[in-house]
This record gives structure tokens, sequence and C-alpha cells, in this order.
């Protein structure tokens, strides 16, 4: 079945749910196209979207988050997590086919709720006494 706006959103909730009841974030759809959103705490942002049958997710610290990345002297900003967790030796096993179909979007957002969970928990809680491997690994790879 190919990914409509209302599966997209139905996906969204279903797989990031957790987000909103063990973090507190909220989710609000960013613009067009139908499939940019973004989910915010007091801590951080996560940002994904689906655009050309590829899907996008990213983790950006903002108010005591962002203040903990400049204390470690860098400048905050989205990073995508699949970044992220190979900062903390993860190989993700995403998908680099087109993802044409709500079966294939959802085993996208399995493993992004993996990573998320397993990798990203410290900074959905608001320690990101971590950054500086991220940026570390960022360049230099």
């Amino acid at each position: 079945m190919p990914i409509t706006p209302k599966s997209f959103l139905k996906l969204l909730k279903n797989h990031f749910d957790f987000l909103e009841t063990d973090f507190g974030f909220e989710f609000s759809q960013i613009s067009d196209p139908d499939f940019y959103f973004k989910a915010r705490n007091e801590y951080a942002e996560f940002f994904v979207s689906y655009d050309k049958h590829q899907v996008e997710t990213s983790l950006e610290p903002i108010n005591d988050g962002a203040n903990q990345v400049i204390k470690q002297g860098y400048r905050p900003s989205d990073i995508a997590i699949g970044r992220i967790v190979g900062a903390f030796g993860y190989k993700p096993k995403l998908s680099w086919d087109p993802i044409i179909t709500n079966e294939q979007l959802s085993i996208e957002f399995d493993e992004i709720a993996y990573q998320l969970k397993e990798f990203c928990e410290p900074m959905l809680n608001g320690d990101f006494s971590d950054w500086h491997k991220i940026e570390e690994f960022i360049n230099n790879h």
C-alpha cells in the first residue's frame, strides 16, 4: 500500500509514541509537504521527514541541552540520528532502497525507534554530556 499523509502520521504516532509518553515530547507538523514533523520537549527537538522515498531523522539540543553543548565548545545543531548512533559504535540498519510502501516505512521507523531508545535516551532526558563524542565522530569520518 502506498504511503499517504494519513498513513505516515499513523505510523509516526505508533512507532514514536514513547517520545510523548516517556520523554514529554509533543509532535507537530512543520510545513508542507505533509511528511515533515518535529517532536519537542524542553531539552531537544527530534525531526522526521519523508521525501523522495527516503526517511531523514535528526536530533537537536535546545534550551538547557543547547547550553550543555555550548559549554563543551560546540555549536548546537541538528545531527542525523544515524551519525549520533555511529558515534557510539552502532551501524544503522536503515534501507538505502526507496521506501514506497507502509510496510517498508514501518520497518524503517522500527529501526529508528530502536536507535533513539538504545543510544539517545540520555539526550532525550536532557543529558548532552556525550555530545563531544558525536562531534568528534563527525569530524573524523
